[in-house]
């Protein structure tokens, strides 16, 4: 492209055209014949540019040709600054591809709902309906197939139940009776056991238990069974042996009777001991491991409840609470719990005896012997009880008053069932005494015989040494016995217990 100052001298300074001024002598701008040929071109390449060919006599090519390449040059190709998203645009009405896939998402996780993996899909679902198109007509006619619904015995055709409203002979209602009465004369109405008598040797794995009759179980489930002769072997399982599990060193179990009303066999039960948490002033126990094997009014054992207390209610797989409030606060406290045994199905059993195995690797059960409800250790040479078990001995706290009693557990000496303990003391006194007592509460020996702790022993010094001993029973008031002795040679050790049975 070229301007008219480009080929002449007679253009202005801005190459442009200009009329001149005669009377200045300027000349007016002389067109020339390379700047209208040079025009000349760009409006052949123009027309030429748009795709057109050169034909003479059309005036309007020019304007073709530009209409030509804005039409070319205005495709969707060739538009440069795009946007490439639906809010480029400014679109509203339209979903996203994130909004799609939710939606999507939303509408499965609706149809499947908390549907099981097994049956989250059509397929699924379509074999667990047998791929039956018809499956509710097959369902229904299933159905209509099925027998009808009885309203009585004898629609049921069950002949071993009686039918309200129905007038029964005088026959019939005798032999009622007598089944029933029979029934209950065989149920002792004055204990659980006649002439009960369990024992073991010391010597081995196994408990025997005899007794003229026992009544076992509870409620309308009571039954009665006479003439029982049984033994359990600990180192065997289930039924005749222990319940489940294995039998440890140096615990405490019970031993129970079961039936189902034909067999009778004996089983033992581990009473555990279990870590809880107890807050002084409340009867809530925490933190326990489980509460799976308990029930309401189990009883158990602890330095920390009163004696004889029970468990009132389960209240969650951690939490109990008991029929007593704790006596003090302690973040984890020993709780030895009289579990029951885990029996077949069809079972009821009733505890008869308690015992404790020995630390030994044989973990036999300490020698013992028990008539009906009193249980007697039972020393002898060559069994697991030499001697009976001592609880405490020596030199321990004051006996003078006001005495400064000791506190000796028995969590590990009696199981939570004993009602009474049997205890003596011993010594070899001279000047020295000892004392024992079921709360601290009591008076020292030198306040005998008023107010003073059911055992005690006092040797004066102008009797020389003495070899003393006292026994005596005395009912727990709580998981501690009190003791207190100025003697080194002293002690305190277990008779046996009279067991709740």
């Amino acid at each position: 492209m070229q301007k008219i100052g480009d080929s002449t001298s007679t253009a202005n300074g801005a190459k442009e055209f200009t009329k001149g001024q005669p009377g200045t002598g300027v000349d007016a701008t002389v067109i020339t014949a390379e700047w209208l040929n040079a025009i000349q071109r760009e409006l052949v390449n123009l027309v030429l540019g748009g795709g057109l060919t050169i034909v003479p006599g059309d005036d309007s090519q020019v304007l073709k040709a530009i209409q030509a390449i804005q039409l070319a040059a205005v495709t969707w190709a060739k538009l440069g600054g795009k946007p490439t998203t639906v809010s480029g645009f400014g679109i509203t009405d339209a979903f996203t591809k994130t909004e799609t896939a939710t939606a999507i998402q939303k509408a499965v996780s609706d149809l499947v709902d908390s549907s099981p993996a097994a049956l989250d899909t059509l397929k699924e679902l379509a074999e667990a309906l047998g791929n039956d198109p018809n499956f509710a007509t097959t369902v229904t006619n299933a159905l209509a197939s099925k027998a009808a619904k009885a309203t009585s015995l004898a629609g049921y055709g069950i002949i071993d139940a009686y039918s309200k409203g129905v007038t029964y002979s005088r026959a019939e209602v005798e032999d009622l009776l007598a089944l029933e009465v029979g029934r209950l004369k065989a149920i002792p109405i004055f204990s659980r056991h006649q002439k009960l008598s369990v024992w073991a040797t010391g010597t081995n794995s196994v408990i025997s238990l005899k007794a003229e009759k026992l009544v076992i179980g509870s409620g309308s489930a009571v039954q009665a069974v006479g003439r029982v002769e049984q033994s359990l072997n600990m180192q065997s399982s289930g039924l005749g042996g222990l319940d489940v599990g294995v039998v440890a060193p140096s615990s405490c179990y019970g031993a129970w009777v079961a039936t189902n009303g034909e067999s009778v066999a004996a089983t033992a039960a581990l009473m555990p001991v279990l870590l809880g948490s107890t807050t002084l002033g409340s009867p809530v126990i925490t933190g326990l491991p489980s509460t799976a094997s308990m029930r309401v009014g189990m009883q158990f054992s602890s330095a920390l409840f009163p004696w004889g207390v029970t468990i009132k209610s389960i209240d969650s797989a951690s939490q109990i609470t008991a029929s007593h409030s704790a006596l003090a606060t302690a973040a984890s406290d020993n709780l030895r719990f009289a579990y029951e045994p885990v029996l077949p199905a069809g079972y009821i059993a009733s505890r008869f005896s308690s015992f404790f195995t020995d630390s030994s690797a044989n973990k036999f059960p300490l020698s013992y012997t028990q008539w009906n409800r009193f249980v007697r250790i039972r020393p002898a040479a060559a069994t697991n009880v030499v001697t009976l078990p001592g609880m405490v001995s020596g030199v321990q706290g004051n006996p003078s008053h006001p005495p400064t009693f000791v506190p000796v557990a028995l969590g590990a000496f009696v199981p939570p069932t004993a009602l009474k303990i049997s205890l003596t003391l011993y010594g070899y006194l001279s000047n020295s005494s000892l004392i024992a007592a079921p709360n601290p509460g009591h008076y020292g020996v030198i306040y005998t015989p008023i107010g003073a702790s059911p055992l005690h022993l006092s040797q004066g010094a102008s009797a020389g040494a003495t070899h003393v001993a006292a026994s005596g029973e005395m009912v727990p008031e709580r998981g501690y016995i009190f003791y207190a002795s100025n003697a080194g040679a002293s002690g305190l050790v277990l008779g046996g217990w009279e067991d709740d049975v």
